[in-house]
């Protein structure tokens, strides 16, 4: 568990407009008016053995790469795209069986505030118009699951 955590908070070393916020406590966030997001969320499945980056993983390539130094396989599992209002919620059910709900709770000093529940484990993210970011750690057929994304102002 203590991994999982350690590993899912590198979401704050990824050199991405991205700030991380542990908790989910949506206290102090001014909501927008009306001012929904896109988020299209990647699911990823990383080795540890080689087999690069997949083709349609190329716009995260260096990130991936980056991010996750002793993994040397990325292949895409799924991908979601979703509209989301202020308080809206969208759920994926990832390959391991684990359940991701992500809920769009407003706008706070410009930042789109995302708040992620993954299995349990959960956080709030705030990611600035056209960011990205990742959530990793669960644990999946020899690897694990990275969760990448990335969130636009609804226009």
């Amino acid at each position: 568990m203590l991994r999982a955590l350690a590993i899912s908070l590198c979401l704050t070393l990824v050199p991405l407009p991205a700030i991380a916020d542990t908790g989910h406590d949506s206290a102090g966030i001014q909501l927008a008016d009306s001012a929904g997001i896109n988020v299209v969320v990647t699911v990823v499945h990383a080795r540890k053995r080689e087999g690069g980056v997949a083709p349609e993983l190329s716009k995260l390539d260096k990130y991936l790469v980056k991010s996750f130094p002793n993994y040397k396989s990325f292949s895409q599992l799924a991908t979601s795209k979703q509209r989301l209002a202020i308080g809206a919620t969208g759920k994926l059910t990832l390959a391991n069986g684990s359940e991701l709900v992500f809920e769009h709770t407003g706008w706070k000093d410009g930042y789109a505030a995302l708040h992620l529940d993954v299995g349990g484990l959960t956080s709030t993210v705030n990611v600035k118009d056209g960011g990205t970011f990742f959530q990793a750690g669960r644990g999946y057929d020899g690897g694990m699951i990275v969760l990448a994304f990335e969130v636009s102002a609804a226009r």
